[in-house]
Formats: C-alpha cells, sequence, structure tokens
C-alpha cells in the first residue's frame, strides 16, 4: 500500500534485507529501530524458566496477563493526584477510575490491535493527523474507513521555531468518524497534551484512539497520556516490546473504557496472538516500575547528548524529540538530495541502518529518523554523520 504521493509504505527494522542486498554480515548497526538497547534480566529468567510451556497452548484468555497490565497501568496512571515525588504508592490509587482485565485486550504487538480496531463497526471513518505511523493509515484503508488526513498545524514556539501541534484544528463534528493520533508523536517524537483533542471528541460523541507505545520513554508520561481521561470514547493503544527491548517475542495491548470495545476486539481477533513465552517474559516485568524510571533517566541523558551533537552538523536540522527518536531533515547546506541517498550510503560506508522518512505522510524525502541508543552506539553514529556529511 502507498502513500498518497505514491511512496511505498515501509517500516524500520528491515535489517535482514539491507543485509541481503548489500552482502553484509552481522555487523549491521541498526539505528531504524526504536527498540530499549536493555531488557531486563528478569525477562530473560523467566523466558528460560518458561521454556517448557511451549509444550502447550497458552490460557486463551489470558486472564492473569491482562489482569497483571490492569494493574500496572493502575499504578502508574490512577493516582488520586499527581504530587511529584509521590512515587507508586498504592495507597493513593483513585478507586473510582481504576481498570480491570475488562477494560484489556492484548495481542501480536501494537500493529495487530490496531488492524483490529479499524474492523470494527463501531465508527465509519477515521481521521489521522499527520505524520504519524503509516500502519493506522494502511489498516484503515484495509478496514474501509477513509483514512482522512489531516495535517497538524505549524506553530511557532518561545524559540521561535516552528512546531505541530493539533491545538485549535479544523475538525469535522461528525460523531462517526473517530481521530487517530500518536503521543508521542511517530515520528516527529514530540509530547502533546491531549486537552483539545479529548474536549473536541467528548463534545462531538467521537472515538479518540491513541497510539501510546513510546510513551514509556518519556518523562511526561503521567500529565500527557490518554489514561487520565475518564472518558468512554478513548481507546489507547500500546507496544511492550520497545520498551522491555523484546521485539522478537510481539507483544502490545489495548485499554478501552468502555468494556464492550474490548469484547468486540476479542470476538474478531485469532485464538492464541500472544505466545507463551512473551507472557511469561511481560508477567515477570510488568510491575517493575523501576526499570520504566531507569530507562526514563538513561534515555533523557543519552537524547539531551545525542541532540547536542546532531545540532552541531551544519547540513542538517533536528526536531526536538521527548520519546526514543529524533526526527531529522537535510537542509540546502547537504550534499545529499533526499534522506534515502543519505540511508544508502551509511549501509554501504559504514553498515549503519537509519530510517528514511519519506514514506510518513506528511513528511518530505529529505527526512529521516535515528533510533536513541546506548552511548558507546550513539558516538558511532555521531562519528559516522560527521563523516558521512
Amino acid at each position: 500500500i502507498k502513500n498518497k504521493r505514491g511512496r511505498q509504505m515501509s517500516h524500520g527494522a528491515d535489517t535482514e534485507n539491507i543485509k541481503r542486498q548489500f552482502n553484509i554480515g552481522s555487523d549491521l548497526i541498526d539505528y531504524s529501530s526504536n527498540i530499549n538497547p536493555v531488557t531486563p534480566m528478569a525477562l530473560k529468567k523467566a523466558i528460560i524458566d518458561s521454556i517448557d510451556s511451549i509444550g502447550a497452548y497458552p490460557d486463551i484468555d489470558y486472564v492473569d496477563l491482562r489482569d497483571k497490565i490492569a494493574r500496572s497501568i493502575n499504578r502508574q496512571y490512577m493516582r488520586s493526584c499527581d504530587i511529584l515525588g509521590s512515587g507508586f504508592d498504592d495507597s493513593i490509587l483513585d478507586n473510582q477510575r481504576l481498570l480491570s482485565r475488562d477494560n484489556i485486550c492484548v495481542g501480536n504487538g501494537a500493529s495487530e490491535l490496531i488492524s483490529l480496531i479499524f474492523r470494527l463497526d463501531i465508527f465509519d471513518k477515521v481521521r489521522v493527523l499527520s505524520p504519524l505511523y503509516s500502519e493506522h493509515i494502511r489498516s484503515s484503508r484495509i478496514g474501509g474507513k477513509g483514512p482522512i488526513i489531516s495535517p497538524m498545524k505549524d506553530i511557532y514556539g518561545s524559540d521561535d521555531k516552528v512546531y505541530l501541534s493539533f491545538e485549535d484544528m479544523d475538525l469535522a463534528r461528525d460523531p462517526r468518524e473517530a481521530i487517530v493520533v500518536c503521543n508521542p508523536g511517530a515520528p516527529d517524537a514530540r509530547l502533546r497534551n491531549l486537552d483539545f483533542l479529548v474536549d473536541h471528541c467528548r463534545t462531538y460523541g467521537k472515538y479518540l484512539i491513541i497510539d501510546e507505545s513510546f510513551m514509556d520513554f518519556c518523562e511526561g508520561y503521567s500529565y500527557n497520556s490518554g489514561f487520565k481521561y475518564d472518558y468512554g470514547k478513548i481507546i489507547i493503544v500500546k507496544s511492550l516490546t520497545k520498551i522491555y527491548g523484546m521485539p522478537g517475542l510481539r507483544l502490545g495491548y489495548m485499554m478501552a473504557r468502555d468494556k464492550s470495545i474490548v469484547e468486540k476486539v476479542r470476538s474478531i481477533q485469532e485464538p492464541w496472538s500472544v505466545n507463551s513465552l512473551a507472557q511469561a517474559g511481560a508477567m515477570a516485568v510488568l510491575e517493575d516500575l523501576d526499570f520504566l524510571e531507569k530507562t526514563r533517566k538513561s534515555y533523557k541523558k543519552e537524547r539531551e547528548y545525542l541532540m547536542d551533537e546532531l545540532s552541531r552538523m551544519s547540513a542538517i536540522d533536528i526536531h526536538k524529540s521527548d520519546t526514543a527518536y529524533i526526527l531529522c531533515s537535510l537542509n540546502d547546506r547537504s550534499k545529499y538530495d533526499t534522506a534515502h541517498d543519505l540511508k544508502m550510503d551509511m549501509v554501504r560506508e559504514k553498515s549503519i541502518l537509519i530510517r528514511d522518512a519519506s514514506s510518513f505522510e506528511g513528511l518530505t524525502p529529505r527526512h529521516f529518523r535515528l533510533a536513541i541508543k546506548s552511548h558507546d552506539l550513539n558516538e558511532v553514529l555521531v562519528d559516522s554523520l560527521r563523516q558521512i556529511l
């Protein structure tokens, strides 16, 4: 499926195809996929300890896993106050907003759940706020729901730079239209307040579908997540494979305040879509909130380092990031006309794979995206870009 400019929609992490194309061995460094370089040891141990579980089918209803996810959400987001430093004290949970397993559906990564949501009959068409993850556009087309593509507005920040915003967008009032947004933005990496969109959807009775696959990398997660809103037509999709560094296992979940939406999704879902090893690994780490805090602190440090180094390169412009990746674009001082050309030279000369972001609706052939990794690998990326650019 192609976007409206005729470009093939694609994903990052196409490492095996690149290796075959360029006859590269195992030393290709992948900066195209945004995966935590640290996988919790508890997750690895749980998988090893559960290896015999592959001899039986997993629980078709995933009761324990859904319970664990609901408890994790409640501890992170359902506190009765938002006092900084209050930690994860269960005694201050807001019992009026607590979720249960009936609000949760698990799936084979966020992409499966996105596909299933767009097959539901609860809305007729989809309006996506671009740029955003291409799977939303692809799945809405397959589901016969459009989409209507609405570019976010350009606004000037206090630093006189242009930022994308959906504040005060001119949106249709049709209640049969669902609005889809990524928060933080994918691929622009900005964390945004959702008040305007939630108020709009509440006013006109619309569904609001929020992809929060990279929210756990963000420092401001608790204040900007859709979980804080008590609106029955919010649907949240999250990937667990990225934050826990386990993309090969595939695991994600969706949350809906309206339990009937979860029932509808589960009714059209293929059975056993989450394997037993993914389930065991997730069960071991979902309530390890210290791991999430350490991850956020590590990413903050590396994000600041990488943005500082990239800002010194005269041939590229960078967009401020709040999460696990940085969106960049080639400017007029670059010797490269397109991000594709830069990507190919990085592969050929440095065995480094970056993400050509031109396939994202709303971006240009000069945009590319870089994953934030460990400090050593971030230094490799900086040195390689300096030499290539």
